[in-house]
């Protein structure tokens, strides 16, 4: 899929999203369009999409641009530095792109570089994942009372 477009001859990429695939959702898929973007016209096309998704200051602009380029599961594999167990985000040429693009919108780097951390971070509560561990939370409190009433019988 990606593969092929890296080794492709295609000057121009015009249906960005299609082409791409978007949104990621494996780290190879992260993988092949970090080597994609090593070529200067794709990534100048990659970047002109990003750009075209637009948004209202710098949390607006990268909520719709990480959306749209990350699904949730993947984004939940990554924090900025690459701590804990998690891949880098900050090492990929993709988040390169993306802070050319916040500085074209009068968003400085550092601004965007914090967004994007935010973004990371919460990944793990969209698609109702604050549901699920509320849920989980209340099913484990519900066994330790019941462990705890039936040893306090003994």
């Amino acid at each position: 899929m990606l593969q092929s477009l890296l080794h492709s001859g295609a000057a121009e990429v015009e249906d960005v999203d299609n082409v791409f695939n978007l949104p990621l959702t494996t780290e190879q898929d992260v993988e092949e369009l970090d080597e994609i973007l090593k070529d200067k016209l794709k990534r100048k096309s990659f970047s002109r999409y990003l750009a075209s998704l637009g948004g209202y200051g710098v949390k607006n602009m990268v909520d719709r641009t990480m959306s749209a380029v990350f699904t949730n599961p993947l984004a939940t594999r990554f924090n900025w530095s690459g701590k804990a167990g998690k891949l880098s985000f900050s090492k990929l040429l993709f988040s390169k792109v993306l802070k050319s693009v916040a500085k074209r919108q009068s968003i400085r780097e550092a601004d965007c570089e914090e967004a994007v951390k935010k973004w990371l971070k919460n990944s793990i509560d969209r698609d109702d994942g604050r549901k699920r561990r509320a849920s989980k939370k209340k099913q484990l409190d519900l066994a330790k009372e019941t462990v705890s009433s039936s040893s306090e019988s003994d």
